[in-house]
């Protein structure tokens, strides 16, 4: 039955941290030997904060307890993220957003190999949909910014991203979550300045266009 009064606090991947949550619906399921017990309870629960709903299986057994007291061990799907996937990740072009969409998945399982290769293919995707196959990954960068596209500071940020997916796939390089973020605040700010804002600023002088065309005319 569910837990109508009592509200939880675990991780809320709409908030991304700890809220308190309210248990929606519960079903234990249980085991008894002559010394030993365990028991799994399923449930639905709802972030008080923003409604997120999520499932989780809460554990125990007779050897759960420490110092403290009883304690539980917790299986939650979706699994925790570590950062939340950018609202504009749709206006992206198909295969880019296809591409980053699994970067985002591979960062909250936890897989930092694939999640550093994964920003580099990105890195790559965009550069072909922009310039073209021009050669190597510092050729490609240099174009980038010979065109326009990007700044000199832009390019050693690229340049950055790059070399961790390229140690990551060939050298055995596991970026941490601090350097992880780094690599992610690096790739969304270059999409978001490629894509987003340059769909933004197209569609403002559009309605500039607009606007322009109904301000009457002064009078000579």
């Amino acid at each position: 039955m569910p837990d109508d009064t009592e509200p939880d606090y675990c991780f809320c991947n709409g908030c991304l941290r700890h809220t308190r949550h309210q248990i929606l619906a519960s079903e234990a399921r249980g085991e008894d030997w002559q010394d030993f017990w365990t028991r799994n309870e399923y449930q639905i629960v709802e972030c008080k904060g923003c409604g997120e709903v999520s499932y989780r299986t809460r554990s125990s057994s007779a050897d759960s307890v420490d110092f403290e007291g009883r304690y539980y061990d917790y299986v939650c799907y979706p699994p925790p993220a570590s950062r939340r996937i950018p609202e504009w990740l749709k206006e992206l072009p198909y295969e880019i957003q296809a591409v980053l969409g699994e970067v985002y998945v591979a960062l909250h399982g936890g897989s930092r190999y694939l999640a550093a290769v994964g920003a580099r293919t990105v890195l790559d995707l965009l550069m072909l949909e922009k310039i073209g196959d021009v050669g190597s990954f510092k050729e490609k960068i240099e174009k980038l910014q010979k065109d326009g596209y990007i700044t000199t500071a832009e390019a050693q940020l690229i340049e950055a991203v790059i070399e961790a997916g390229n140690a990551s796939a060939h050298r055995g390089y596991a970026p941490d979550s601090r350097d992880l973020n780094h690599v992610m605040d690096i790739l969304e700010a270059i999409l978001d300045k490629l894509y987003v804002s340059e769909h933004r600023q197209q569609k403002l002088a559009a309605q500039a266009a607009a606007l322009k065309k109904k301000i009457p005319p002064r009078q000579p």
